[in-house]
C-alpha cells in the first residue's frame, strides 16, 4: 500500500502545481494571478505532499498518519466549499457566488447549473478533488497496512 500512496500523492501534487503554473482552459482562474499569489499553494501542497509521498517509501507511520489527516481535512474542505454548495447552494466556504464568478466562472465546467446555483465545480477542481479523494484513501489504507 505505501507505493500506492507514493504514487496517489505524487500525482495529486502534480495535478494542483501544474493547475497554479501552466495556464490552459481548465484553469483561467491563474490568468491574473501574480508569482507571490501562486507560491503559497504550491509549496504547502507541494512540499508537504513531499514528504508524505517519501513518509510512505520510507513507511514512517506517524508522518503517514499525519498525511492521511492532513488530506482528509481538505477533502473536507473541498467539498464544503464546492459540493456542498453547488448541491445545496449553501456556500459557507470560502468559494462564494462572487468569488467564484471573479476567479473561477471563466473555467471549463462539465457539470449542468443545478439548484439555481452559480457555483458550479470546474474541471480543474474536479480533478483535484478527485486526486485528493485518492490521496486520502491511499493514505488511511497505508496508515493500517504499516
Amino acid at each position: 500500500m505505501s507505493l500506492f500512496a507514493f504514487f496517489a500523492i505524487t500525482i495529486m501534487v502534480g495535478i494542483i502545481v501544474f493547475m497554479d503554473w501552466v495556464p490552459t482552459p481548465l484553469n483561467r482562474n491563474i490568468d491574473g494571478m501574480n508569482v507571490k499569489e501562486r507560491l503559497p499553494s504550491t509549496f504547502i501542497h507541494g512540499l508537504l505532499g513531499i514528504g508524505f509521498a517519501i513518509a510512505n517509501l520510507l513507511v514512517w507511520k506517524w508522518v503517514i498518519l499525519v498525511g492521511a489527516i492532513w488530506y482528509s481535512v481538505v477533502l473536507l474542505s473541498a467539498i464544503r466549499n464546492w459540493w456542498i454548495a453547488y448541491f445545496f447552494n449553501i456556500h459557507q466556504g470560502e468559494i462564494t457566488p462572487e468569488i467564484y464568478e471573479q476567479h473561477y466562472s471563466r473555467n471549463v465546467r462539465i457539470l449542468p447549473h443545478f439548484n439555481r446555483n452559480p457555483v458550479i465545480p470546474d474541471v480543474q477542481h474536479m480533478l483535484i478533488h478527485v486526486s485528493v479523494l485518492l490521496a486520502v484513501i491511499a493514505s488511511w489504507s497505508s496508515f493500517f497496512a504499516a
